[in-house]
């Protein structure tokens, strides 16, 4: 199904127009309706459902178009920014008035999945989800060790974050790093020791991570 432009087209009679016009109105029904409201009723027409949109990468409307100062695309990740995973990926380009370039490309790093638990003592201790995305368990293993889960990820070199609330005294503290040969495409292990003593593990009162990239 294809639009006819110039139409309709008046050296013609009305019904030579109406096959034409039928199909415009079938192609408006059809294509244009997949992402937006279209005679839907109400105050939903017009607007939006969701935003597709197509890999920009070798598009020249990557260079915005004299007049315009920004706009949201999508287009793969170039192999000297991330050699094991050239995803698509959502950027913000804006004309950058302080040059050297005429534009300026940022990447809109979603967040691949965060969670934050609450650790209540016991043995072994209770671990409660409190807020989570993409994520599937954050588990303890021993004190001062808990395995995060999420689903799997194009690869493992994502940009990791983790950060635990002491439990015990004033003075106390609570230091999180990852296991050093943890680090999969599907979670990591989260160490919790004492920043004062990091030869002692704890168990904290909160625990937290995000991961960006990957």
């Amino acid at each position: 199904m294809v639009w006819t432009p110039n139409w309709p087209d008046t050296t013609k009679s009305v019904r030579t127009n109406g096959p034409t016009g039928s199909a415009n109105s079938a192609y408006i029904d059809t294509t244009m309706n997949l992402d937006h409201y279209w005679n839907a009723g109400g105050t939903d027409d017009g607007h939006h459902k969701w935003a597709q949109m197509k890999d920009l990468t070798t598009d020249p409307k990557l260079s915005l178009i004299a007049g315009d100062y920004g706009m949201i695309c999508a287009k793969a990740k170039a192999a000297a920014e991330s050699p094991d995973n050239q995803d698509i990926q959502p950027f913000y380009v804006n004309e950058n008035t302080n040059a050297p370039v005429s534009t300026q490309l940022m990447q809109l790093m979603g967040i691949r999945s965060c969670g934050l638990v609450t650790i209540t003592p016991g043995a072994p201790p209770t671990v409660v989800t409190n807020y989570s995305h993409n994520m599937t368990s954050i588990t303890y293993v021993e004190t001062g060790v808990y395995t995060v889960t999420f689903p799997l990820l194009p690869t493992a070199n994502y940009l990791p974050f983790v950060m635990a609330l002491r439990n015990g005294a004033a003075g106390l503290s609570a230091y999180a790093t990852i296991g050093a040969t943890t680090k999969t495409t599907t979670g990591f292990n989260i160490l919790v020791q004492r920043q004062e003593d990091i030869s002692t593990r704890t168990d904290p009162a909160q625990l937290w991570y995000f991961v960006f990239g990957g």
